[in-house]
């Protein structure tokens, strides 16, 4: 009988069974690859969190110049809790204004060249901005 071996993440988080789907919590995108653009504060954020304790590599996309202005740590968090948690390997950032159509082949080359192969693709990249829409004009603006 051969004793699993468990890795310094599944020590950490655990390889217990959720009751209601029988899936083992922790692993579940074991050797999936992730492109998140945006994924240094908010749901991308989130995500790219989330993604790696499931066991993905993420090859993340940030633009600094507007997260420094909304989110002066977000940068620093997201690799904060890379370096944390032991996801040097599993965890690859890249400072890029994907408003530029060729972003989006800058990010899939790199991706491919870091990881090998693309798997799952999330764009939380963007700014909401609130307007007040009282008047047809200012609607349509």
């Amino acid at each position: 009988m051969s004793e699993k071996i468990l890795s310094r993440k599944e020590i950490k988080f655990g390889v217990e069974q959720d009751e209601k789907f029988k899936v083992p919590v922790g692993r579940i995108l074991e050797d999936k690859i992730a492109i998140i653009t945006g994924c240094s504060s908010g749901l991308g954020g989130a995500t790219t969190r989330a993604f790696l304790e499931a066991g993905a590599k993420v090859f993340g996309c940030y633009f600094s110049r507007a997260d420094s202005r909304l989110y002066p740590n977000a940068i620093k968090d997201i690799y904060g809790f890379v370096h944390q948690y032991c996801y040097h390997h599993e965890f690859s950032g890249l400072d890029l204004d994907i408003a530029h159509e060729s972003s989006a082949e800058i990010i899939v080359e790199n991706a491919i060249k870091k990881f090998g192969k693309i798997d799952i693709l999330g764009n939380f990249a963007g700014f909401a901005y609130v307007k007040n829409h009282r008047s047809e004009r200012l609607w349509h603006n």
